[in-house]
């Protein structure tokens, strides 16, 4: 049997007065690719930050294999929708995946031999070995999200939050993505893809998960495209 990756349980978060996810409740299992569908501000990326530690929640509970999310951070990668990245800073693609083996450590210690491989071995991974030297300013959109992958793939953590990693991307690289985030899946990574692509989130993912504050809808992708779920809310993302 599958184990639960992530499960989340009437979670609420509130900024000020305003409610951004109301009794949320969902559940995942190990080795799925979740699409997360919903217009501009149904709570997408305050799902991630919850997910990942960052952002506060009023009640409910939300757990990382079987651990609280605070409590379980190595488990999972973050790539929000906008990189944090000071590009008046001349990191190279390898220096910026590097970064992944960083996290959790302090900075002033040395990266072992066995960091290093990591990383290489996940640059190899998303397909940009051979611009492991270039500047980050340098790549194509696709190729930079394809380096905050490999970023994450570093980590080592087996979950994947994926914020609008397509949007700004051309067709090409959007393909070139997808067969990454699948060959992960089938490696038992666990991977949440929130999206406007509805097309490609219906060809692609096993399950959806679809919000607009609340749980609009959530199960395996072909049952909500039959029911008509997604494609209801389609008007509104």
């Amino acid at each position: 049997m599958a184990s639960v990756s992530i499960a989340v349980r009437d979670l609420t978060v509130a900024y000020g007065d305003t409610t951004a996810l109301e009794r949320v409740s969902f559940q995942i299992d190990s080795g799925q690719m979740v699409g997360v569908l919903g217009p501009n501000g149904a709570g997408k990326s305050t799902l991630f930050e919850v997910l990942a530690g960052l952002q506060p929640f009023a009640c409910g509970e939300v757990l990382i294999h079987g651990q609280p999310a605070s409590g379980n951070p190595g488990a999972l990668a973050y790539v929000p929708q906008k990189e944090r990245i000071n590009w008046r800073v001349p990191l190279s693609v390898i220096q910026v995946v590097m970064q992944g083996r960083i996290r959790g450590h302090r900075w002033l210690r040395r990266l072992r031999p066995a960091d290093i491989e990591i990383a290489e071995q996940a640059l190899r991974q998303a397909g940009l070995w051979s611009h492991r030297g270039e500047p980050m300013a340098s790549l194509s959109r696709g190729q930079q999200q394809r380096v905050f992958l490999a970023r994450s793939l570093a980590q080592g953590a087996d979950i994947l939050l994926l914020d609008e990693t397509f949007s700004g991307v051309d067709i090409r690289s959007k393909e070139s993505l997808m067969e990454i985030l699948h060959t992960l899946r089938d490696q038992g990574r666990t991977i949440l893809l929130a999206s406007h692509a509805v097309d490609q989130v219906e060809k692609n993912c096993d399950c959806c998960l679809c919000l607009n504050r609340g749980v609009v809808g959530f199960g395996r992708t072909r049952d909500l495209v039959e029911a008509g779920v997604i494609r209801n809310l389609v008007g509104t993302v």
